[in-house]
């Protein structure tokens, strides 16, 4: 696995983890998640997003890949 796709999946991840159909609010998720988590799980988490974010996707493909993903986890 190389590491766009381990970013890829460990983004996933936290996303289907965190944000699904069974969560009150976004905010209130992520609240849950950062009081839950450990810290180095937070520091990753927020690394997996960074490099997400400064990959040399476009945009465009950045927004689709999110959108599929959040299709998926509210499917599960």
């Amino acid at each position: 696995m190389n590491d766009r796709d381990y970013i890829y999946e460990e983004l996933s991840d936290f996303l289907g983890g965190t944000f699904h159909q069974d969560m009150e609010t976004q905010e209130k998720a992520l609240h849950e998640f950062i009081e839950e988590a450990h810290k180095i799980c937070i520091e990753n988490t927020i690394n997996y997003i960074t490099a997400f974010l400064n990959s040399n996707l476009s945009t465009e493909k950045k927004k689709n890949s999110l959108n599929i993903i959040q299709i998926f986890i509210f499917l599960l």
